[in-house]
């Protein structure tokens, strides 16, 4: 169970790296990119992911 843990850990740390590489996209791409799409829903769904997540750590 320990190398589960830390799987999931690293996963962790991926999926935010994922996360801050995403947010700097959008700072730098702008309001363009972001008429073309909805990057609110996105956003909803890598939230809802994430609670999904931290309620199975935390289980």
């Amino acid at each position: 169970s320990s190398s589960y843990l830390d799987m999931t850990r690293q996963n962790m740390r991926f999926s935010l790296g994922i996360f801050s590489f995403y947010q700097g996209m959008r700072l730098e791409i702008g309001s363009n990119w972001e008429r073309r799409f909805s990057l609110k829903d996105l956003e909803d769904k890598w939230k809802n992911n994430w609670s999904i997540i931290e309620n199975q750590i935390s289980a």
